[in-house]
């Protein structure tokens, strides 16, 4: 198995399955692109280029129920797995195993709207904002046309300035990336752990602030690099997802501090769209608010459950209440 090729891929199944049904994350071999699998839910689809029974080949990797298959081309079938690490192992091997990849190979990965279910029995799924495509595809015509057509509206459906936002926020993601592969990690981990948004605790917990610094120094640089590359910044954002956060119903408590540049925004985006959510800002304080301001973050947590158990979160709302 390749270890650091899972703690890549971890993440990526981590969010899909956060997410839900409706996203699909795709891993690529870098070189290969021709050998690539998705998951969705919990249903794995991957290339196959083989004529013989699928059963013959992954049998061995054990927890895949068959669904459907093509010689030469793809194989389709459920997953019973439901730990993200776990799954980014049976992908792990079914890349080593199945499709022959040596065992440090590279994997790109991508996390996009869209399901084998919704989109019919593709081979291939790829959905981005410019264009959307199914790779020899087969299923219900129209039904595929509904769903590309839908998903290109959420992709582009940005007002310039959020789109400048994502812009903005993906470009960063991709220079720690490349940061945090190019330059020494004890070197690029103390960069990042100094960096504006974290000044407040720096200044308010040096103590604790240089242990969480050598904490970070301690973590895989290649994991951070590929965690930056290919999963925050390429993962759906806020203003990407506002028409699926305008339908949410659970009590929401977004907590900020209000010297953490990067949330700010994000934070009063959510309390403007969701319907359920309440913000509270937290003076003085930056991104590492459960470490800076412990008290005045559970004390904000204690009031959220006891409202929402009380049935009296939306109690300032009463035409919102069931």
């Amino acid at each position: 198995m390749g270890s650091d090729q899972i703690a890549g891929m971890t993440p990526g199944v981590r969010e899909a399955l956060a997410r839900g049904a409706s996203w699909c994350v795709t891993f690529e071999i870098s070189d290969a692109s021709h050998k690539w699998v998705q998951f969705t839910g919990d249903t794995i689809n991957a290339t196959y280029p083989y004529e013989e029974q699928p059963e013959s080949r992954l049998g061995e990797l054990g927890s895949f129920h068959l669904v459907d298959w093509a010689k030469n081309s793809y194989v389709t079938g459920t997953l019973k797995l439901d730990n993200a690490e776990a799954i980014a192992t049976w992908i792990d091997k079914y890349f080593i195993e199945v499709l022959d990849c040596q065992k440090e190979y590279s994997v790109g990965l991508t996390l996009e709207k869209a399901t084998l279910k919704d989109l019919g029995q593709a081979k291939r799924v790829e959905v981005a904002k410019e264009e959307t495509t199914l790779i020899d595809g087969q299923g219900d015509a129209k039904n595929i046309e509904a769903a590309i057509e839908e998903a290109k509206k959420e992709a582009g459906n940005l007002s310039p300035n959020a789109q400048k936002k994502v812009e903005e926020m993906r470009a960063a993601s991709r220079a720690t990336g490349e940061m945090f592969a190019a330059e020494d990690f004890a070197t690029a981990a103390t960069r990042y752990a100094d960096g504006p948004v974290r000044q407040t605790q720096k200044n308010k917990d040096p103590r604790g602030f240089a242990e969480f610094a050598k904490m970070l120094s301690e973590h895989s640089a290649k994991g951070h690099s590929l965690t930056m590359l290919r999963l925050q910044a390429k993962r759906p954002t806020l203003w990407e997802m506002e028409a699926d956060l305008k339908k949410f119903s659970v009590p929401l408590l977004v907590i900020v501090g209000d010297e953490d540049d990067w949330c700010l925004d994000g934070s009063i985006f959510l309390k403007r769209t969701v319907p359920t959510a309440g913000l509270l800002v937290i003076p003085r304080s930056g991104h590492t608010i459960t470490s800076e301001e412990p008290a005045a973050f559970n004390a904000g947590l204690a009031e959220l459950f006891a409202a929402a158990e009380a049935g009296r979160w939306l109690a300032h709302k009463p035409n919102q209440m069931n």
